[in-house]
């Protein structure tokens, strides 16, 4: 059985009164949070409820104890700090994306205090129903200043994964564009995240170029020591961007691996015991061969000419490789050019003049498809190699007739 309480005990009077005042304190903070602004309704309400309590609760000590009760709950409910305990429930112990509209960031605009965790509940929005949830994410930066950094981590987080995914290093630059930027926080690291990427892009964009694998192989290392070199500089950056960029930068070192294998692959060549032979032409698939490339960048020059390839002479003393450089020339120059080699020293060539212009035609035939039939004197070839020429002109192709050993042409007989 309780035991009753006097009707005219003081101390029994003062708690029923600061209770009666807690109760009613959400609601009077709710009332002027929506009449008034942050500075105004909040002084009004601290004022105003210490004014209240020292009146109605008659005392200092007992007033400020019912002022400050009132306050309390005039913060809770002006700063909604009630939905606190609510939002766990989106997030834990898992993120509920698909319940996302009923969540009060979706139809209150007042909450005045950030929702922790809010960037993992807007990214599996967006993994939901991406327009919905990017729109959502926009909306929050442009109009809700409360919520705007989780949404600023949001945008990047979304940005970085998209570039994680890119398969062409070389539109790295494009994609990180759109990564929001600032003066606190981790937005002030995105215009130096922005330079670092742009020198693997750069990189990369050079490889591209390169349709070579003795030139492709030390762009791809070196392309790949640059993402390894990033992924070890970006720890130092502030979450998110440390934690999301060293994934994506071992996403790109897998890609970066893959050039650098293939390139490798065609740029091996089988080793041999013998370094030199003098004599006969040194075959670079199956033998060591020594790239010379002065004489090929000049040659690439010359061939590559708008206006047309002059005849050439290379010159040098014996067994300085003049053979092997003519032998070797398919591959090494752009895949544009169509490479024709044949030596004097072929009996085909030597034999007579019928021979030589029948062994020229034929192999000019064996790469330029479609050519009339092959010539029998010295005018035929001429109106062969026209056709021919008109040939490469529509294919936007090049042909280079290496000839080896050609002063034998000042010992053949005219027929």
């Amino acid at each position: 059985m309780q035991a009753a309480v006097p009707l005219n005990d003081p101390l029994a009077a003062q708690t029923k009164l600061a209770l009666r005042r807690l109760a009613s304190g959400v609601a009077v903070g709710i009332a002027v949070d929506l009449a008034g602004g942050l500075g105004g309704g909040l002084a009004v309400g601290i004022v105003g409820g210490l004014a209240a309590g020292l009146a109605l609760a008659g005392g200092l000590p007992g007033g400020l104890a019912c002022g400050l009760a009132i306050d309390l709950a005039y913060a809770v409910g002006f700063l909604r700090l009630y939905y606190l305990p609510i939002h766990c429930f989106w997030i834990w112990p898992r993120v509920r994306a698909s319940l996302y509209r009923f969540h009060p960031i979706a139809w209150d605009d007042v909450c005045l205090f950030p929702f922790p965790g809010l960037d993992r509940l807007l990214l599996a929005y967006v993994a939901l129903d991406r327009e919905a949830g990017e729109g959502e994410i926009d909306r929050l930066i442009d109009e809700y200043p409360t919520q705007r950094s989780a949404a600023f981590r949001a945008r990047a987080i979304l940005v970085i994964r998209r570039a994680a995914m890119t398969e062409n290093l070389a539109q790295l630059d494009e994609v990180l564009d759109s990564l929001p930027t600032g003066e606190r926080g981790f937005l002030r690291q995105t215009k130096a995240l922005r330079d670092q990427v742009h020198s693997i892009t750069t990189l990369q964009a050079q490889l591209d170029t390169l349709d070579r694998p003795f030139m492709r192989y030390p762009f791809a290392a070196l392309l790949v020591k640059e993402i390894e070199t990033f992924g070890q500089q970006v720890a130092g950056f502030e979450p998110p961007l440390s934690t999301e960029l060293r994934k994506a930068a071992r996403q790109w070192l897998e890609i970066a691996r893959r050039e650098l294998d293939t390139a490798r692959t065609a740029a091996t060549r089988e080793p041999t015991r013998q370094v030199f032979r003098a004599g006969d032409p040194v075959d670079r698939e199956r033998e060591a061969f020594v790239l010379r490339a002065g004489i090929l960048g000049e040659l690439e020059c010359q061939v590559m000419l708008a206006t047309g390839c002059p005849g050439l002479l290379l010159y040098s003393r014996r067994r300085m490789g003049k053979s092997t450089l003519l032998r070797n020339l398919e591959g090494l120059l752009p895949p544009r050019v169509q490479v024709v080699h044949l030596s004097m020293q072929q009996a085909g060539a030597f034999a007579s003049l019928p021979d030589l212009i029948e062994l020229i035609a034929r192999r000019v035939a064996a790469v330029v498809p479609e050519l009339p039939k092959p010539p029998a004197n010295l005018k035929g070839l001429e109106s062969f190699l026209d056709a021919t020429q008109k040939r490469l002109e529509a294919r936007d192709h090049k042909l280079l007739l290496a000839l080896d050993e050609y002063e034998n042409l000042d010992d053949m007989e005219p027929p």
